[in-house]
């Protein structure tokens, strides 16, 4: 954590502001209730900028969403719980590419 703070700390606020505008201007609600594809979102249970609110609402609305919730993590489970996070992450993967639902490609 004390690396991400550092790294967002070095950010000009005169570039984020805008980036910020725009990010919380977006509403891609409609968009989740028709998506088709498999949704998988973590959650960190502590977050200031989420709360159960909008774990619910996917719930509710999202056609095949999984949720996971990280108990002691605020808005960066992958930081905050980054054991459980990675473990969490590969299990989907493994599960998908056994289901052979991952493309993959070759970069040269």
């Amino acid at each position: 954590m004390a690396f991400a703070k550092r790294e967002i700390g070095k950010a000009d606020p005169n570039l984020l502001r805008p980036m910020w505008a725009s990010l919380t201007g977006q509403d891609f609600r409609s968009f989740l209730q028709q998506l088709d594809i498999p949704l998988h979102l973590a959650f960190g249970a502590k977050s200031a900028l989420y709360g159960a609110g909008v774990h619910d609402w996917h719930s509710a609305n999202v056609p095949d969403v999984s949720l996971r919730i990280f108990d002691r993590s605020g808005h960066c489970p992958h930081l905050e719980e980054a054991d459980a996070f990675n473990t969490w992450l590969s299990g989907l993967l493994s599960e998908a590419g056994q289901k052979g639902e991952i493309a993959t490609s070759v970069r040269t």
